[in-house]
């Protein structure tokens, strides 16, 4: 396998512990979940999420919108990370993970 070279447009934000899998190009103002697994591009202003991680919504061009998400995004990826201190099992902190990836989608649907 190649290695393919990786442009992050400005404004993106990559959460803690993404993973970026033969992916050319993260878009402008886009935002990448703590933990997600991306495999495809991601274009402008998009959100994605999840292990594959899929397009979740298109959020808005505006500046307080991208940073209301951002502070969301970084907030989950902190009780992620605070978690994983806590839990010495690997099996129950996988299925914490899920459980904040779930919570994430369903609070990123409402906004």
């Amino acid at each position: 396998m190649e290695p393919v070279s990786l442009t992050i447009a400005p404004d993106a934000f990559i959460g803690i512990n993404a993973i970026i899998l033969g992916v050319g190009r993260i878009g402008k103002g886009a935002i990448i979940g703590a933990g997600a697994v991306l495999t495809k591009d991601v274009p402008d202003y998009e959100v994605w999420v999840g292990n594959p991680a899929r397009k979740i919504r298109e959020r808005g061009k505006d500046k307080d919108d991208f940073i209301a998400t951002r502070r969301k995004v970084y907030y989950i990826a902190q009780i992620i990370k605070n978690s994983f201190d806590d839990h010495g099992d690997k099996e129950v902190y996988k299925n914490y993970c899920l459980e904040i990836a779930q919570r994430i989608m369903d609070d990123l649907n409402q906004c």
